[in-house]
């Protein structure tokens, strides 16, 4: 039997231009308000960081509703 792993992740649209952050990324950052993403473009690597409201570049997460998420 397989076992399911939840594991943190980003998702890139861009026929709808956003990127979707998912929520197991959120909850392995421990539910922050804010978040922003750090890139190195010279590794070719982004992050996902968890900051304060006055951290430039951030962006608040929705609160989480698992009546309004459809899939």
């Amino acid at each position: 039997m397989q076992e399911n792993k939840v594991v943190p992740g980003i998702s890139f649209s861009k026929k709808r231009g956003e990127i979707m952050v998912f929520r197991s990324t959120i909850q392995a950052l421990s539910e922050p308000e804010y978040i922003r993403f750090l890139m190195n473009m010279e590794k070719g690597c982004l992050a996902v960081q968890a900051c304060d409201k006055k951290t430039v570049d951030c962006f608040r997460v929705p609160e989480y509703d698992p009546k309004e998420w459809t899939f």
